[in-house]
This record gives C-alpha cells, sequence and structure tokens, in this order.
C-alpha cells in the first residue's frame, strides 16, 4: 500500500500525445475563481510528467525534474529561464540513462536544493537497478554544460542503507529561503531500507571532495512506515517529517529528531493520525511539513477528514505543543463543496505568507479533465479561517485537452510578491506532458 498511495499520482500521467494549434510560449488565462492571472509556461517536447515543485535561485531562474523524458526516457533536470520582461524560456540541463542497460541513478521526482554557487541537488529512485542516488549538477562557467556527480548510491532493498529516496533533499536555514551553502549536511529520507525496511532519515557530509552519510534513523514498526516527504530541520537542530503509514492507528505520523549525545538522535511520535473517529484528522500524510515563528507545524494527509465516506478527500492541519506533548487542529476539510469544487486530495504541502496566510494544491477536485476525472485547483487558508479557490485548472480546454494544466503536483513556491510557482503532472499546450505555471495576484 506505502508505494501504491504515492504511483497513483504517477498513473494521473499522460495518456496520449495529441497535437494542438499552436500558441505562444508564453500564455496568460484569467483565473477561474479570483481575481488572479495564471500564467502558463510549456516545458519543452523532450520531457513530460514533473512530479515536484520547483527551486529558485537568486536570480529567479526555476529549476525542476520531469519523471518521463530525455533520451533513455528516464527523466530529467530542466531549467526554466527567466527573461527581463519576466517570461520565461524552457532548456532541459540533463537527461537522465542515456544507456539504460548501465543506469542505476534513473528517474528523478523530488524537488531541488539550488547552492550559492548555482550547483543542484536531488535524489532519484533508480527503476533499472539499484537504490537510487542523491546527485548534484554542476554547470560550466557559462552555463551551458551540466556535469552528474553521484554523492551517494543506495542499495537495492538492503538493510545497511536506505533504498527509494523519493522525497527531496533539505538543510539548515532552507525553511528562511536561504540558498544552500554547498558545504553544511543534507538530510533527506527514504521510502524503504534499514533493519526492518521501513525506510531511513539520512544525512549527507560533504569532506575534502567526497561525501559521507550517516543513517540518522532506521523506521521500525509502529513508530512509523515509510516516509514519502522531505524533512524539515527547524532553528534548533532539530529535525521533523512524516510517515506515510504506521502510527498507533497504522495510518501515518509526524515525528521528531532530537539531536543527542555523541551525534546520536533522539526519536518520538509526536502525533499518529486517525487518531480521531472515523479518521477525520486525516490520513496517509505524504507532504512536506513546515513552521510559523511560534513552532507550530502545518501539512496535509492525502486522505481523510469529514468527506472520507465518499472517497477521502484529506485535511490540512496544524500541530501546536502544549508542553510535553502535541495537540492537532484540522483547519481545513477538503470536498466540503459540492464536486469537490473546493478541491480534494492535497498534492503536496503547504506555503506560508508574511501574514499567515497557508496556500497549497489539490490534485483533484475542480473542473473536469478531458479524461472525465477532475483537474485540481489552487487553494488559499486565509489565516482567519475557511479556504479560497485561487485559480481550477482546465478552464482552458481546446480538443479536450487543458492547456492551462491539469493535476498539480509537488510543493508550491511563493516569491517576495506573492506569485505561486509550481508545475501540473498533466495537461499542456502541446499534448499532455503537463506545464510549469505562475499565478499572479
Amino acid at each position: 500500500m506505502m508505494s501504491a498511495i504515492r504511483r497513483s499520482i504517477r498513473r494521473l500521467a499522460h495518456k496520449a500525445m495529441a497535437s494542438c494549434a499552436a500558441f505562444a510560449a508564453f500564455l496568460v488565462l484569467s483565473g477561474s475563481a479570483s481575481a488572479a492571472t495564471m500564467n502558463v509556461i510549456p516545458l519543452g517536447d523532450d520531457v513530460w510528467l514533473p512530479t515536484s515543485g520547483l527551486a529558485a535561485d537568486a536570480s529567479g531562474n526555476l529549476y525542476g525534474t520531469t519523471y518521463r523524458g530525455g533520451n533513455g526516457n528516464d527523466g530529467a533536470v530542466f531549467e526554466l529561464i527567466r527573461g527581463g520582461d519576466g517570461s520565461f524560456t524552457y532548456k532541459t540541463l540533463y537527461a537522465f540513462c542515456p544507456v539504460q542497460q548501465h543506469c542505476n541513478q534513473a528517474v528523478p521526482q523530488s524537488k531541488l536544493v539550488v547552492d550559492v554557487n548555482g550547483n543542484l541537488y536531488g535524489t532519484t529512485i533508480a527503476f533499472h537497478k539499484g537504490g537510487g542516488s542523491v546527485f548534484e549538477l554542476s554547470p560550466n562557467a557559462d552555463r551551458s554544460v551540466w556535469t552528474l556527480t553521484i554523492p551517494h548510491r543506495f542499495c537495492s532493498f538492503c538493510t545497511r542503507d536506505g533504498t527509494d529516496p523519493e522525497a527531496g533533499l533539505t538543510y539548515a536555514g532552507a525553511a528562511s529561503g536561504a540558498l544552500y551553502d554547498g558545504v553544511s549536511p543534507l538530510y533527506g529520507t527514504t521510502t524503504m531500507g534499514g533493519q526492518a525496511h521501513y525506510g531511513i532519515v539520512f544525512s549527507l557530509v560533504p569532506s575534502a571532495g567526497s561525501w559521507r552519510e550517516s543513517k540518522l534513523h532506521e523506521f521500525v514498526s509502529p513508530e512509523g512506515i515509510s516516509p514519502h516527504a522531505a524533512v524539515m530541520i527547524d532553528g534548533r537542530g532539530r529535525i521533523f517529517g512524516t510517515t506515510s503509514l504506521g502510527g498507533s492507528q497504522g495510518d501515518g505520523t509526524v515525528f521528531e529528531l532530537t539531536p543527542g549525545r555523541k551525534n546520536s538522535w533522539d526519536f518520538s511520535t509526536i502525533y499518529s493520525f486517525c487518531s480521531a473517529a472515523n479518521c477525520t484528522d486525516g490520513r496517509y500524510p505524504l507532504s512536506d511539513l513546515i513552521e510559523d515563528a511560534a513552532g507550530n507545524l502545518f501539512g496535509t494527509t492525502s486522505i481523510g477528514g469529514t468527506c472520507q465516506a465518499s472517497g477521502g478527500c484529506g485535511v490540512a492541519f496544524k500541530l501546536s505543543r502544549h508542553k510535553a506533548s502535541w495537540r492537532e487542529d484540522v483547519l481545513y476539510n477538503f470536498c466540503n463543496l459540492s464536486n469537490c469544487a473546493d478541491g480534494g486530495d492535497p498534492a503536496g504541502g503547504l506555503v506560508m505568507d508574511g501574514e499567515g496566510n497557508l496556500f497549497g494544491a489539490t490534485i483533484g477536485g475542480g473542473n473536469q479533465n478531458g479524461s472525465g476525472g477532475s483537474s485540481g485547483v489552487l487553494y488559499k487558508l486565509p489565516a482567519g479561517g475557511g479556504e479560497q479557490v485561487l485559480y481550477s485548472f482546465c478552464s482552458q480546454v481546446v480538443v479536450n485537452h487543458c492547456i492551462d494544466g491539469s493535476n498539480p503536483t509537488g510543493d508550491l513556491l511563493l516569491d517576495a510578491s506573492g506569485s505561486l510557482f509550481g508545475v501540473t503532472s498533466s495537461g499542456g499546450t502541446s499534448g499532455n506532458q503537463g506545464i510549469a505555471y505562475e499565478l499572479t495576484p
């Protein structure tokens, strides 16, 4: 079940590539539920199925990964180069696995990390052999050629290491928006591996031109099973994350790792989902966590909530510390409106602006797409409560194709002007390969 939950998102991909009328490289579409403007940024014809959020460098260029495409059809890393007029130009930086039989770092699907020198870091899950990898891409002086190195290779279904690092990497200070310094540790999770094969939390430390991996924690039942999201590092060096399964009810957890003595880490499960009757507190968290200035944690669950009887629609939640324990409050139950017009099945984590408003995306709900399924929405959870749908995807349809995208996946990127950036796993102007987008207030 643990892999099926995540992989259901991938199956939203690419049904059939079909040609449409020619469109401009940068389309401006009016939002369906607010005064916001949707700017569609088409991806290259050589890639499709982006499943992770976008990362930005100091110049405002954006970087992402695709699950398919490239020479070996095992995914690629791309750049969206920002022009002086605010438009973006697509460029493929690296295509994985040009020779499949010699490949063990295939299929990137995590959000990238950008360092102060412009290098990129990410993870692959390696379908062909091996257990995945952490990769680094480094540009030459004029950024025309990018070189791949592998700081760490995971082993395939083994106990000595993790396997299948689906989530991305993070670092101390990432929550502030600061770029990675290139010398401090990177942290991540794997969905499997370790003694119980329930996944691990790991760190990678650069040292003398190489990298050293350390297992910080191996998950065992019932504390948590299969973390599918990246971890978060707070200002005191504590690590917070989610597991998709496990916990006292078997429906996922939020956990904390606190630095201990002699480079050890103290583990605690701070919340088990489905603790409320009928799982109205949510089930199966797949998203990253964020933290506010008061130390409260925020995230989403992929199903559960008050509408679970009609298929499970997910919740947005808040965890607040109360002395020695934590309390969960459900901020919003998705699919509250008729036909899930308010969205269903949150596709990623939340982002917060300076006023405490939260923003996110759902992979379902909203408009119907050309295949008869739902297309997803972008939403805002105001600090005062409630929900506002900012945009419903598949509002622009040509020959059964959602040219403004369908089924947004991954985390959103919020810039200083209040614009939201992200990707959809399907739809687009030249078929059904997915798009990048900018929603401007």
